[in-house]
């Protein structure tokens, strides 16, 4: 019974010492391996005494002291190493409230960035909201300015139509009729005085020159040789009365034109040849205008080109009068295209394109009242 209590005894105290060591391999701290030292000593000691019996006083007091000891020694490690286990526990807490609060203050903070970048995006919703809204609305009253733009177009057609109209059938015929009346009253003036006869002829010249300045102003408002002839003739017509008027040679080129263009692109060319020789005239300082129309592919193409001064078309585009404006709502009306070519000192280019299947001054037309 004593023999396995012994035995008992040391296993113990090897098992301690295997777990001292274990913890010394560890942490390489020297208590450890001070402790798994005592413990083998105070392991070996019994079991030595049983193979040779104690003979001496020192044999029997060495092994209860090496217990003593290695009791002593674990209990004050134990101890300090609790001690500091304890502290280690503490400063693990502390640290881990720390940790706590920096991550309440951190999510507190991005709480805080969360809403302010919500609010954010909700105002930007807003805001590009109210600017879709705007565009919307700016689309729609950009298209009313259109329709409105090309009923007036039409409408003013329509007007200078009527205004020559009544021009070539009303005061076309009275001046007539009064051209007639004065040759009669020329007729029974003879024997007159020669002032009497003079003033007649000087009225009867008024009369004729008044009828030429009607014909002209009917030609203006509406081109009957346009109604009559056709485009090409219109525009030979237009442009030779343009180079006896200013002095600038003018070549007319035409080919491959439908035999009947719409009104619509007929009018609206004749209109844009009209608008460009008036722009020569007043600002491009040119010797030579070359004036090209021919149809291809379903299209007709007007090009009107001078060797004048030319001119900055950004700067043109910016402080556009009423005549570019006109040119641009009559090229988009017919569903066409158009193109201005210019640098200062190169002259100017001018290129309408517009289909020929196209009514859509009829369309505008039916819009009209």
């Amino acid at each position: 019974m004593e023999l396995a209590l012994i035995l008992a005894i040391a296993a113990i105290r090897l098992a301690a010492a295997a777990m001292a060591f274990r913890l010394y391999r560890r942490t390489r701290e020297i208590r450890f391996a001070i402790v798994t030292f005592v413990l083998m000593v105070s392991a070996i000691f019994p079991t030595v005494a049983l193979v040779r019996p104690p003979q001496t006083f020192m044999l029997e007091w060495l092994p209860s002291a090496a217990s003593g000891i290695a009791v002593l020694l674990t209990a004050v490690i134990l101890v300090r190493t609790l001690t500091e286990l304890t502290q280690a526990l503490g400063e693990v807490r502390e640290a881990h409230n720390v940790l706590e609060q920096r991550v309440e203050i951190r999510t507190a903070e991005l709480r805080q960035a969360n809403s302010a970048l919500e609010n954010e995006i909700h105002e930007r919703k807003r805001a590009e909201a109210a600017l879709r809204h705007s565009e919307a609305a700016l689309k729609q009253n950009q298209a009313e300015l259109q329709r409105l733009a090309g009923k007036l177009i039409v409408a003013q057609e329509d007007e200078r139509r009527r205004l020559a109209r009544e021009l070539h059938d009303h005061l076309s015929q009275s001046l007539a009729a009064l051209a007639l009346e004065l040759a009669n009253v020329q007729r029974r003036a003879e024997g007159a005085p020669a002032s009497t006869m003079t003033g007649l002829r000087r009225i009867e010249g008024s009369v004729h020159q008044l009828a030429d300045d009607i014909h002209d102003m009917s030609r203006l408002l509406h081109p009957s040789i346009l109604d009559d002839l056709g485009l090409e003739a219109a525009i030979r017509a237009d442009c030779a009365r343009f180079s006896d008027r200013e002095g600038i040679g003018v070549q007319v080129l035409a080919r491959n034109l439908p035999p009947q263009l719409p009104s619509d692109v007929a009018l609206s060319l004749y209109r844009i040849t009209q608008e460009s020789l008036r722009n020569i005239a007043k600002h491009a300082d040119a010797d030579s205008v070359t004036v090209s129309i021919e149809g291809e592919d379903g299209q007709v193409r007007l090009t009107v080109e001078d060797s004048g001064c030319g001119f900055d078309l950004n700067r043109a585009l910016e402080n556009s009068g009423l005549g570019l404006i006109s040119m641009s709502e009559r090229v988009r009306l017919l569903n066409g295209s158009l193109r201005i070519d210019t640098q200062p000192g190169k002259g100017a280019r001018i290129e309408v394109t517009a289909p020929v299947e196209r009514r859509v001054y009829e369309q505008a037309a039916s819009l009209v009242g």
